[in-house]
């Protein structure tokens, strides 16, 4: 049987390949349903990435 990716690891893949915070919510939502993860959350987690130093691209970036 195949473990499930955390929910941290598929939203840096989703900020990763540039989705928005809407689209990788709905990537999270996909593979846990029953998470309470928020729009909130999604954003909270984009800036700690690029505060450690990931290469994640702004929401505003995403978007465009």
């Amino acid at each position: 049987m195949r473990k499930a990716k955390s929910v941290l690891a598929i939203l840096r893949e989703s900020m990763r390949a540039k989705m928005s915070n809407s689209s990788a919510l709905a990537e999270v939502t996909k593979a846990h349903p029953y998470s309470k993860i928020s729009l909130s959350t999604v954003n909270y987690y984009r800036n700690q990435f690029r505060r450690e130093g990931e290469k994640i691209p702004t929401e505003r970036e995403c978007r465009k």
